[in-house]
């Protein structure tokens, strides 16, 4: 997991287990890193990018649900996969540290 405070990216792997149904979360200080909304991307290890994970974030909270629809034929392809979890600024914006 890495945390980038001179361009607020962030960035997390893990291993999908599609015998998990809870969705993971992540923490996302909206107001701070990322005012103007981010970009998400899930990837594999090639770089593989999976339009098929939602990523879900309410208005007003700071928590970002990493979800896979459980009925999506990648789920067997995936099982034991490694997941890259990838956030961006919207725009470059001055951080203060």
């Amino acid at each position: 997991m890495h945390f980038s405070r001179e361009d607020g990216s962030f960035h997390t792997r893990f291993i999908l287990d599609t015998d998990v149904k809870e969705s993971t979360e992540i923490y996302v200080n909206k107001q701070v890193w990322y005012p103007n909304g981010f970009t998400t991307k899930a990837t594999d290890d090639t770089g593989k990018e999976y339009s098929d994970f939602n990523f879900v974030t309410k208005d007003g909270e700071n928590y970002l649900s990493v979800e896979i629809d459980a009925s999506t034929a990648m789920n067997a392809e995936l099982d034991g996969a490694n997941i890259n979890i990838t956030i961006t600024p919207n725009s470059a914006a001055n951080f203060t540290q």
